[in-house]
């Protein structure tokens, strides 16, 4: 078992008995805490129970510690309601993982749910549109693709000849 609230060389030690593999650790009960980043070559298979509970980019990170030295992983959400019980939102966070692999489509397509969050540096939302770039307008990544496909979008980019340096 391995969770943030035990010592520091308790946790230590469960990590380096689960990294072992097998013959060590059959089994490894963990909370959030192996998200961090921890290299663990002989994770194969990984359950997240209450999957509903977290974001899309907590659960890519989780699915990131199977196979780290090659070979198959199987990464498995378990939601803790019935699917029909569970809000649109939801079900969409969950279905962006099961459809994509890649970490910049999955933060794509979370943005693209969620909102930009606000980008005034003294707010502390991370999601939403209010506070975005333009106050009260969602704005996708396909508008700014647009935007800077067009003749006045890629002006915008170029440098003012009158422009002081």
């Amino acid at each position: 078992m391995i969770h943030g609230g035990m010592k520091p060389n308790d946790k230590t030690n469960a990590i380096e008995r689960a990294k072992k593999g097998f013959d060590e650790c059959k089994v490894i009960i963990t909370s959030s805490v192996i998200e961090i980043g921890l290299t663990m070559p002989y994770l194969r298979t990984l359950l997240v129970i209450g999957a509903e509970k977290y974001g899309a980019g907590t659960l890519h990170q989780f699915r990131g510690r199977l196979a780290r030295k090659g070979g198959h992983g199987t990464f498995i959400m378990m939601s803790s309601k019935n699917i029909n019980e569970t809000n649109e939102d939801t079900v969409h966070r969950l279905n962006i993982l099961k459809n994509n692999t890649r970490g910049s489509t999955i933060a794509e397509e979370d943005m693209i749910q969620r909102g930009f969050g606000s980008q005034n540096n003294k707010s502390t939302a991370q999601s939403g549109n209010l506070d975005g770039v333009f106050r009260g307008v969602k704005v996708l990544p396909s508008d700014i693709t647009e935007l800077l496909n067009t003749t006045t979008g890629s002006q915008l980019l170029k440098p003012r000849r009158d422009a002081k340096q």
